[in-house]
């Protein structure tokens, strides 16, 4: 098993865990966790509906000041620093505390089908199975409770 060590690696751990009992929840069965190749890692394999689904986590942490700013009104204009900006500037200053798929760059996606692909070779997949590549957005507390999850269903096209 895999080792993880560093406070990211850490966060992205609790950040699986977490994404797995959301996709159990919505009734996902998880086949496999952490599938790496020399081309890249898949986090989660899961199916449901005869369809399997490689699922991409990014987790990143954020305060729960913040986290009244993203959950709360448009209108809430005031970021952790207690400073007044617009949402549009908090939201580009702050892009990576609030947006974990900003992370999903095109390069990441290429390396997400290639991997798809040789799990699906490795494991004996027929041709013919329907299959896509899912990204989670997991929002933890700095204490490493959840804040909430986004789930964004096929992101790529291929």
């Amino acid at each position: 098993m895999k080792k993880f060590t560093s406070p990211k690696q850490k966060i992205g751990l609790i950040g699986e865990r977490f994404a797995e009992m959301f996709l159990v929840k919505h009734g996902f069965t998880v086949v496999e966790s952490n599938f790496s190749c020399r081309f890249g890692e898949i986090d989660i394999v899961t199916t449901k509906n005869n369809r399997i689904h490689f699922i991409e986590v990014k987790s990143i942490t954020v305060p729960r000041e913040t986290e009244k700013v993203l959950l709360g009104s448009i209108k809430i204009e005031k970021n952790v620093t207690n400073k007044n900006v617009s949402r549009e500037t908090f939201l580009k200053e702050n892009r990576k505390l609030t947006n974990p798929f900003q992370n999903v760059s095109f390069f990441k996606t290429k390396r997400l089908l290639k991997t798809a692909e040789i799990y699906m070779n490795l494991k004996n997949v027929p041709r013919e199975t329907r299959w896509q590549i899912d990204a989670i957005g997991v929002y933890l507390h700095e204490d490493g409770t959840l804040g909430r999850i986004e789930y964004l269903e096929n992101i790529t096209i291929r």
